[in-house]
């Protein structure tokens, strides 16, 4: 029997590495090697060869882990880039964009952030039907749960309703789609010409750009326990500890136990631990940084939202080879 071949993507930089392995060990625990075969690729430009021995180390029978270096891509925009980035995103957020155009030899891939525990076959999320559609994903439950966030995504990046605008830290991508729509040659010409500011930076660019081609599916394949507590386990396919609060600094936040549970398989644990924020007046310190870095995304939503060279505004009036949709 031909096994089908799941490419996933995972983009990462070397601090990032420890978070990684937990979630590639989630997902070679979960898939089905009967079916499918599993190529992991790790998109970055600076893991170290000690990192990389340590997460080659998880690949089995039937899960390959390639490292992609894509240092090449990102020096020739670093400083645009850069130029609109918070301190709690690194360059590696804007990886996703480049899939499509770096690796050709594929029509669909599955793309994951690294700060995730998966519970589930990743190939049922990859197999879902999309149409023509350029992504599929879910809403972002922050956008869910303040009003703030959903006056902004209308406003500024664009999309006709808030429901609309997706989480871009699990996607299935249509990468011949993508292709076809120039979605990369568009991002570069926005960034160069306008370098919007940003909530979310690459988030807010594939929303504007895929606007009206998106396939939505469930929550629980990108289930954000910082912001919802509406879950039964059963239902739950793959976590996503987005936002401020993480695991490894908070091993008692919700749904840490999925994240914990992989995280005892890999060489990091001691060191994943060790991150763990136990004393009570640096736990104190930590989340009330936290909530300050919440606040603070509030007032630049408010800022963008009056900004006259924002997505929605700009992509009204710009002509550049039917970049408005």
């Amino acid at each position: 029997m031909n096994k089908q071949l799941i490419p996933v993507f995972f983009s990462c930089d070397d601090a990032y590495a420890p978070y990684l392995a937990v979630a590639i060990k989630s997902l070679t625990e979960n898939g089905n090697t009967e079916k499918h075969d599993y190529e992991i690729n790790v998109l970055n430009t600076d893991i170290s060869e000690e990192n990389k021995k340590k997460i080659l180390g998880l690949a089995k029978d039937g899960y390959k882990i390639i490292f992609r270096n894509v240092s090449k891509q990102i020096e020739k925009i670093e400083k645009e880039l850069e130029s609109r980035l918070r301190d709690y995103y690194s360059l590696s957020i804007y990886y996703r964009i480049f899939i499509p155009n770096l690796f050709k030899e594929y029509d669909k891939v599955l793309y994951l952030d690294a700060d995730i525990a998966i519970v589930d076959d990743v190939a049922d999320l990859y197999n879902i039907e999309m149409g023509d559609d350029l992504l599929a994903g879910t809403t972002d439950g922050v956008v869910r749960l303040v009003d703030q966030f959903k006056d902004y995504v209308v406003d500024a990046v664009g999309v006709d309703k808030w429901e609309d605008y997706i989480n871009s830290g699990v996607l299935v991508m249509n990468t011949k789609g993508l292709r076809e729509s120039k979605i990369e040659e568009k991002f570069l010409y926005l960034l160069t010409k306008y370098n919007f500011d940003t909530v979310a930076p690459d988030q807010d660019y594939l929303n504007a750009l895929c606007k009206n081609r998106i396939t939505h599916f469930s929550k629980y394949w990108d289930f954000m326990p910082n912001v919802d507590a509406d879950y039964k386990d059963e239902d739950l396919h793959l976590i996503h500890y987005n936002m401020f609060q993480k695991p490894w600094n908070y091993p008692d936040m919700r749904c840490a136990e999925y994240f914990n549970k992989y995280a005892k398989m890999t060489e990091y644990y001691e060191f994943i631990k060790s991150q763990a924020v136990t004393d009570p007046a640096l736990r104190a310190a930590k989340e009330k940084a936290d909530q300050d870095g919440v606040e603070g995304m509030m007032v630049i939503t408010k800022n963008i939202m009056n900004d006259p060279n924002n997505f929605r505004r700009i992509m009204s009036v710009e002509k550049y080879e039917g970049i408005d949709n």
